[in-house]
């Protein structure tokens, strides 16, 4: 069961990466203003996709960090790019569950 979800997960990464760029935007800024954070806090993205609030997220954290875990390879590689394109030092992982 759990390398089928990985798989549905890693095939549908680029289409969903394209659709949460666009259709999410709103509900990550008002994440962002509930969540009220400070320019020195470290914050851990569960369930990061592709990084979208993550790299909405680096720009308010002047001292702080984000570290971003998925279950889907694929998320993360399209996590890690567009971070490096951007020029945010985001560190990322897959996770792996029992």
């Amino acid at each position: 069961m759990k390398y089928s979800i990985t798989k549905i997960l890693n095939l549908g990464a680029g289409i969903y990466h394209r659709w949460a760029s666009h259709n999410l935007r709103k509900i990550y800024k008002k994440l962002i203003e509930l969540a009220d954070l400070k320019s020195d806090e470290k914050v851990l993205d569960v369930g990061c996709r592709p990084g979208n609030l993550d790299l909405m997220i680096v720009d308010g954290l002047n001292k702080g960090s984000i570290s971003g875990i998925d279950i889907s390879p694929k998320m993360i590689e399209i996590a890690k790019k567009k971070a490096k394109e951007k020029g945010h030092n985001i560190y990322y992982t897959e996770v792996h569950y029992l």
